[in-house]
C-alpha cells in the first residue's frame, strides 16, 4: 500500500479532471490494468491458432466464434479484445515481469551442493 499511497501523491498533482486520487483508487486501476494485459497474453499464447493484432486485437472471425465462446467463459477479462487493441499494450509489456509456465520450465534444485 506504501507504493499506491506515494503513486496517489504523484498522479493526483498531474490530474487535470476528476476526483482526488487515493492510494485505493491507484491499487484498483493497476488491478484493472494487470487483469487486462494478462487477458491478452491468454489470447496471444493460446493453443487456438489466433494472433493478436494491436489495432484489431484477437481479430476473431466467423469460424473462431465457437472457439471465442469457450475462451470468454474462462477469460471473461478478454471479451474487450475481440476486435480490438489495447493503447496500453506496449507500456505493460515493460512494466510486467516475465511469467514462465509449462513442463518444461527450469525449476533450481533446492538442495546444497558441494
Amino acid at each position: 500500500m506504501v507504493t499506491f499511497t506515494a503513486a496517489s501523491a504523484v498522479v493526483d498533482k498531474a490530474r487535470s479532471k476528476g476526483g482526488l486520487k487515493t492510494a485505493k483508487a491507484c491499487q484498483n486501476k493497476w488491478n484493472a490494468l494487470r487483469r487486462a494485459f494478462r487477458a491478452i497474453q491468454a489470447i496471444k499464447f493460446s493453443k487456438s491458432g489466433w494472433t493478436w493484432d494491436d489495432e484489431h486485437g484477437a481479430n476473431i472471425t466467423l469460424d473462431m466464434e465457437g472457439a471465442w465462446n469457450a475462451f470468454i467463459k474462462v477469460r471473461k477479462d478478454a471479451k474487450p479484445f475481440k476486435h480490438k487493441g489495447w493503447v496500453h499494450l506496449e507500456k505493460m509489456t515493460h512494466l510486467m515481469p516475465a511469467t514462465v509456465k509449462g513442463t518444461h520450465v527450469f525449476c533450481a534444485s533446492q538442495g546444497t551442493s558441494g
